[in-house]
């Protein structure tokens, strides 16, 4: 039995006001930070999470940021 390599597409999930709101990956060259901060301008809430993740469906990598466990900085 051969393998099988596959490419996985990588999305998105932001939490705005509750709801889960799943983006596609803008930039496949892109950094998990480099995203971060280019979804920002957008939803600049995410700016100070960490991102969760990779959670693997269907042949996608799901991450998430999570503005529940925003970091905190010293200011």
């Amino acid at each position: 039995m051969a393998l099988k390599v596959i490419q996985l597409k990588r999305k998105f999930i932001v939490k705005k006001n509750g709801n889960p709101i799943e983006i596609d990956d803008p930039n496949p060259n892109f950094t998990l930070a480099e995203v971060q901060k280019f979804l920002a301008i957008t939803y600049p809430e995410i700016i100070n999470t960490t991102i969760d993740g990779p959670e693997i469906k269907n042949e996608v990598q799901l991450y998430t940021f999570d503005t529940a466990k925003a970091i905190k900085t010293l200011g």
